[in-house]
């Protein structure tokens, strides 16, 4: 988790900050 709270600085975070929420949600569920 918190790898994904520091991805904004890396390049293409949003592509995994979009994936860890779909996954978060998915678990989730």
């Amino acid at each position: 988790m918190a790898r994904i709270v520091g991805a904004p600085s890396a390049p293409g975070s949003r592509r995994i900050i979009a994936a860890g929420q779909k996954h978060k949600e998915e678990t989730r569920r």
